[in-house]
């Protein structure tokens, strides 16, 4: 482990899973080194370019994956490396499009389920069934099955997420699983002053769309975001604004919530939230620690943004090596800026919750009425 925030761990045998989950609760996030075997990591970013071809054919696209004309035709290119010749001006076997679209038209944010998958009946309700991993199964050309294995109760993501949300492995559920691909500057654009600022992302707590619902359950759950591709300044890593409770020492004044600060639905303007004793501001309830550390916050994620604050005192740019995770809470502040780099850079992150997070929907089928239902995913990783 090494010292600062958020803290560093490295994965392996030596990996002390208790003060993991100390510095989780302290801090809303954590990074874990090399948490992907390089096996893993080669089946991680191939899947990446598997789903980012399926949605370029789904929106009509030329595949940004494609190698440029001139290269190596036994070895089809990378997304980073075939996407840098498209922004670059080169052409390519599809014509030379640019990968924008990704930006512009997904957030750079690619679902794995269903809706980028064209191998799966749409009519099967086990492809559908948003309470188990089927969509990954053996007939679907976009997944892979070691993937899979990596968000298994056991494996080196679900495994990780289940120290972090201090829960059961019955417990635990796949919530989401979405890759985040931002691709490459045009550097045409760039020359005329024009930044990509479609491929950044605002200051936001994951967990924020609930603040103004009443018809979503709240249940802890965190982002388990990780490095396909190392990530830099330049490429648009994330920067996370570590919980300031955490830096409470034992003895001193719990945190006072007042109403000017408070994000609506986290917790009741006035209200006084004390760590536990000796703890220096580490509940041992992730879903308190979430509550304490998002009410520490001196402004609203909002008011950052429209203050054009990017590097508020206490936020720290966290840049990757690929196959190492960022794990953040539902309730953490971060954001990230945009990939002015000439390559693609990818991430995959997958959010794990403990138990069912539902939301009150409209029955289907036309019969009327409202239903409890997932609100992504809800997915066993224990079986």
């Amino acid at each position: 482990m090494s010292g600062g925030r958020p803290a560093r761990f490295v994965a392996g045998a030596g990996l002390d899973r208790a003060a993991l989950a100390s510095a989780f609760a302290r801090d809303g996030c954590v990074v874990v080194e090399d948490a992907l075997s390089p096996s893993a990591l080669a089946s991680a970013r191939a899947e990446c370019d598997a789903v980012t071809r399926a949605y370029a054919r789904l929106g009509g696209h030329a595949d940004p994956t494609e190698r440029a004309r001139g290269g190596d035709a036994s070895r089809p290119a990378s997304a980073s490396a075939s996407a840098s010749a498209s922004a670059s001006g080169s052409d390519s076997d599809s014509g030379g499009e640019d990968a924008s679209w990704l930006a512009e038209q997904l957030g750079c944010v690619l679902e794995v389920p269903s809706r980028s998958c064209a191998c799966c009946p749409r009519d099967d309700p086990a492809a559908r069934d948003a309470r188990s991993m089927r969509y990954r199964g053996a007939a679907c050309a976009v997944a892979r099955a070691e993937m899979r294995d990596a968000l298994r109760a056991d494996g080196a993501i679900g495994s990780l997420a289940i120290d972090l949300l201090r829960c059961r492995a019955s417990d635990a559920r796949l919530f989401n699983d979405q890759y985040i691909v931002k691709p490459p500057a045009d550097p045409r654009r760039l020359e005329r002053g024009t930044r990509p600022e479609k491929s950044a992302f605002p200051w936001h707590a994951d967990s924020q769309w609930m603040d103004a619902s009443d018809h979503a359950t709240r249940r802890p759950y965190l982002s388990m975001w990780t490095a396909l591709d190392d990530a830099t300044e330049a490429n648009g890593a994330v920067r996370v604004w570590p919980y300031p409770s955490g830096s409470v020492s034992p003895g001193e004044s719990p945190v006072v919530v007042s109403p000017e600060v408070v994000s609506p639905g986290v917790v009741s303007p006035g209200v006084s939230v004390a760590p536990s004793p000796g703890t220096a501001g580490t509940p041992s309830s992730p879903k308190l620690a979430a509550r304490v550390g998002a009410a520490s916050y001196p402004v609203a994620a909002d008011a950052l943004n429209a203050a054009g604050t990017p590097c508020p005192r206490g936020s720290v740019l966290v840049e990757l090596r690929a196959g190492s995770v960022l794990a953040m809470s539902d309730a953490v502040y971060h954001r990230s800026g945009p990939n002015v780099s000439e390559r693609a850079r990818r991430a995959w992150m997958p959010q794990f919750s403990d138990g069912d997070v539902l939301a009150k929907k409209k029955k289907e089928g036309g019969e009327g009425g409202w239903e409890w239902g997932p609100v992504a995913l809800a997915a066993p990783i224990d079986t």
